[in-house]
């Protein structure tokens, strides 16, 4: 698909492209199972950051997600680095799963931002993820609904 009709289809659609950037990167080489799947991934890796590329440039919103069927859940962290790699920048990348998130699905007034009577799951780091998007990958602290579940920061 062409970059003018990647963008229209999606303003037509009225939604944005979530692009599964990390899923080549992601298939675990030494796992029998993931053989074929690590074929097809080889296969389409370079149009799939092609297409990510193309809609970066031409302002289509992305959101992360999960889209981990071919790797395990929670390795989709590393989307961020790649995302930032093809050229977004560290905050947009970041807001792909906040505040870009929340204003694709439409909850943009009930999640996404730290702010009085919203929705919140917060993470903090040691780091400074605009310097350095791995940094998420380290995550230190983690509240969900109100409650702390790690806590690597206590002093």
């Amino acid at each position: 698909m062409s970059e003018p009709s990647l963008q229209r289809a999606c303003v037509v659609a009225g939604v944005g492209q979530g692009v599964a950037a990390g899923v080549a990167q992601h298939v675990r080489e030494d796992r029998e199972r993931h053989l074929g799947a690590l074929a097809k991934a080889r296969e389409v890796r370079v149009h799939i950051h092609e297409a990510f590329r193309a809609a970066l440039r031409n302002g289509v919103k992305i959101a992360f997600g999960t889209d981990a069927g071919v790797f395990p859940h929670g390795d989709q962290v590393h989307e961020f680095k790649l995302y930032v790699d093809m050229g977004m920048s560290p905050m947009a990348a970041i807001k792909t799963a906040t505040s870009s998130a929340a204003e694709l699905i439409g909850w943009e007034k009930k999640v996404g931002a730290v702010e009085s009577g919203r929705y919140a799951d917060l993470v903090a780091v040691r780091g400074d993820p605009l310097k350095d998007i791995t940094e998420l990958e380290r995550v230190a602290w983690v509240m969900k609904g109100g409650k702390v579940y790690k806590d690597e920061l206590k002093r």
